[in-house]
């Protein structure tokens, strides 16, 4: 019988195993998260386009990427999405170990919360979504809408 050392050795030597563990995106929760976060967001519904050439090849997930976009709709006012919208707006696409956030497609439908800050509006998209809801149904457009109107924030597990 062979000794099982040198397997337990190697075993112990590969380190850890580690994995993303990250909670069902849900609108309402991303819609109480920003609203409580320090940094002021901005809720909006409708088609975000970009250029395609204009996203950097990843070369490595721990380097973000970043690229210019345009973003239509309408945003989150009073007790619906009805403020038109229209802006240029930054996404941020970043990583966690090897797994990166969704890359939007040009010219998607989109439920997203943008970050304001002083260079103009940010999309953050991580590898746990949250940010950017594509292809939003309406039964949670109309969620997030009774949530901030009301206080009805029903969470979809």
């Amino acid at each position: 019988m062979k000794s099982l050392l040198p397997v337990l050795v190697l075993s112990l030597s590969a380190g850890p195993a580690l994995a993303l563990s990250c909670m069902r995106p849900d609108p309402v929760r991303s819609y109480q998260q920003a609203a409580e976060a320090e940094e002021a967001y901005l809720v909006v519904t409708g088609t975000l386009s970009h250029d395609p050439t204009s996203v950097p090849d990843r070369h490595s997930p721990e380097q973000p990427v970043s690229f210019p976009a345009t973003l239509t709709g309408a945003f989150l006012k009073d007790d619906r999405f009805h403020g038109a919208f229209a802006a240029p707006v930054t996404v941020n696409v970043d990583c966690v170990m090897m797994t990166c956030g969704q890359m939007p497609e040009p010219s998607q439908e989109v439920l997203v919360y943008l970050q304001e800050s002083p260079d103009g509006y940010q999309l953050n998209v991580g590898p746990c979504g949250g940010w950017m809801f594509t292809d939003p149904s309406d039964e949670d457009i109309d969620r997030v809408a009774r949530c901030h109107a009301s206080g009805d924030c029903q969470i979809v597990d």
